[in-house]
């Protein structure tokens, strides 16, 4: 890879409608004067955003479900923090993920939604960032981009950013580290704070990518979002804050999350070895899976709505809806309907698995749904077969 000053380009990359070749990986940077990219402008005068409606007409839909690029952990469209002290790993765990998206492959136990990754690695010297990728084993990974370099987040760069990863398909946008790539005085003044962070929310909505921010813990200990570094205001702008802590072992950690969706586990125990980060202790996911229990037990011989099986089951619809999903791609579960108004959703139970055979319902609605009856084939996670060896330094 050629550096320029830290700064190399992403607009040749995205000029090619296929990429760069496979065999490589993109370092890119940006400057103002590199790109024809114009920032986006917003709320043009002679526009409104004032469009208010009913609220039955707001509910005729069924509500749409998260479109997670991490299962339970990283939504879509965006914005998450992952905070931490140094060196207490969370460059390696960002880096990692962003490795196992870019791939397609399971991460944690929880599986990952394929596409391009863009890292901008603003902190780190340029060499060690080579042997992060390298060693992740990414030399062939074309689904990878990388920016190496300081970078200044103005609205030029922005724009250049969301087109390259509305062009390029990226799922997430890493950010390494918040505290380098920021333009702010004072990060304790909450209007400041707001000023700088909103263009970063907007980059993860309009681009539908991810935006992971990794940035410092304070000194002292806190809870509820009190360990992050500089105002609240941060905390209260982003989907979702992950809090990286040293654990009882010193290959361990412990990930406490504050999220705004309930299926994001609140804590989980990882451990670094030397295939990567593995999760050990999940108490979200037994949670899950005797909801999901429950919620099959709800399930009755005739067609219902979510509203109606979720209420019988204790769950909010939203999440009822989510579940009810999961079962009818485990095959546990008919769906019928096409989620609009006049046509909602309706789940019934699956007393039929036949396997490997698509299965479609005849009803009333002018095209139903096909169902799947065969269970999503379990995906194998390398990493927790992997034996547990000697304790691994971990790196920030």
């Amino acid at each position: 890879m050629h550096e320029k000053n830290g700064l190399l380009e992403l607009e040749q990359a995205a000029k090619s409608p296929l990429g760069p070749p496979a065999s490589t990986i993109a370092v890119a940077g940006l400057s103002e004067g590199q790109n024809s990219i114009h920032a986006y402008k917003n709320d043009p005068s002679h526009e409104s955003n004032f469009h208010p409606i009913a609220a039955p007409e707001l509910l005729a839909d069924q509500p749409d479900e998260v479109d997670w690029v991490i299962d339970e952990y990283l939504p879509a469209g965006g914005l998450v923090l992952l905070v931490g002290k140094p060196k207490e790993g969370k460059t390696t765990l960002s880096y990692e993920l962003a490795s196992k998206i870019a791939r397609g492959l399971p991460f944690l136990g929880r599986q990952t939604r394929q596409g391009a990754v863009v890292i901008l690695a603003v902190e780190e010297h340029g060499r060690d960032v080579r042997i992060r990728v390298h060693n992740l084993g990414a030399t062939t990974c074309g689904n990878l981009y990388v920016h190496v370099g300081p970078l200044q987040p103005t609205p030029t760069v922005l724009a250049h950013i969301t087109s390259f990863a509305k062009e390029h398909n990226v799922k997430l946008i890493l950010v390494d580290t918040l505290a380098a790539f920021w333009r702010i005085e004072n990060e304790n003044d909450a209007a400041e704070m707001t000023k700088v962070i909103k263009p970063l929310l907007q980059l993860a909505r309009e681009s539908g990518a991810c935006v992971l921010l990794n940035h410092h813990a304070r000194k002292s200990e806190g809870s509820y979002g009190d360990e992050i570094r500089g105002s609240g205001a941060l905390f209260g702008l982003v989907d979702v804050a992950l809090i990286m802590k040293r654990h009882d072992v010193s290959n361990q950690r412990l990930l406490l999350a504050q999220s705004r969706y309930p299926e994001t586990p609140s804590e989980l125990v990882l451990e670094l070895r030397e295939s990567g980060y593995v999760a050990l202790g999940d108490p979200a996911s037994v949670s899950k899976t005797a909801r999901l229990t429950k919620l099959t037990a709800m399930l009755s011989d005739q067609w219902e709505e979510t509203e109606v099986i979720a209420k019988r089951a204790a769950l909010p619809t939203r999440e009822g809806y989510r579940l009810l999903n999961i079962l009818v791609e485990e095959g546990k579960a008919l769906r019928d309907g096409k989620g609009k108004k006049g046509s909602p959703y309706r789940f019934k139970q699956n007393s039929i698995h036949a396997g490997g055979q698509s299965i479609r319902h005849e009803s009333n609605s002018e095209e139903a749904d096909s169902i799947h009856a065969t269970p999503r084939s379990p995906c194998t996670i390398g990493n927790e077969d992997t034996a547990l060896g000697e304790e691994v330094d971990i790196a920030d």
